[in-house]
């Protein structure tokens, strides 16, 4: 009798772990998975304000440092809510490549959308310029 009732405490968590909801799900639609951008020239110029703008848009935290070469916010690690750090790494073909890195401190209650698909949306907003997120009840800031 005990095993059954903290079954039914432990189940919710450990499939909040699992991943990302239905609708984040459908809301990414195809986009790719990538660990990073590759840009050159006026692309990249682009794709780091859009970077900016995406940072703005879905985090929860304000932005800490903001250069030519990274974008870092507040909250590293601290809660359930995302932090970010963006970095545009200059390639030895005259490009660059931009990567993102979300952290979160609350890793015992899991947060939605996962790691992997905040890194889908994001790279795909710094490319095509859609934010798929955008119209995610409950993803604004904090993506949680």
């Amino acid at each position: 009798m005990k095993s059954t009732w903290l079954l039914t405490l432990i189940l919710p968590l450990i499939t909040s772990c699992a991943g990302t909801n239905t609708t984040v799900m459908t809301a990414l639609g195809a986009a790719p998975y990538m660990d990073e951008v590759v840009c050159h020239d006026r692309d990249c110029d682009i794709y780091w304000e859009r970077s900016q703008i995406w940072i703005v848009n879905h985090c929860h935290w304000r932005i800490q440092l903001s250069t030519d070469s990274v974008i870092m916010t507040y909250g590293q690690g601290s809660d359930q809510n995302y932090a970010f750090t963006v970095t545009k790494e200059p390639q030895t073909d005259g490009g660059y490549m931009i990567y993102l890195e979300p952290s979160h401190g609350s890793w015992a209650f899991g947060t939605s959308p996962n790691a992997k698909d905040v890194k889908r949306a994001f790279y795909y907003y710094i490319e095509h310029g859609v934010d798929l997120l955008a119209d995610v009840r409950g993803l604004g800031p904090g993506l949680k």
